[in-house]
């Protein structure tokens, strides 16, 4: 169907689908990332609590290298 058929309510319910389906995968993107930071968080603690002298600095980037 062509651009011209559709009237204004059909196009604008079109861009509304639209943003829903980026909301979506932006929502996803978002929880991806903050699952990864948990279990870095968690498996540097993990290092910590094995290894006291360990800095929390680098038990991040240990943990950081192990989940790439």
């Amino acid at each position: 169907m062509l651009l011209e058929e559709y009237d204004e309510a059909e196009i604008e319910e079109l861009f509304k689908e639209e943003g829903r389906r980026e909301g979506r995968i932006e929502g996803r993107r978002e929880g991806k990332a903050e699952e990864k930071k948990q279990s870095i968080t968690k498996l540097a603690t993990h290092y910590i609590s094995n290894d006291p002298s360990l800095s929390e600095e680098d038990a991040v980037k240990m943990a950081t290298e192990i989940l790439a």
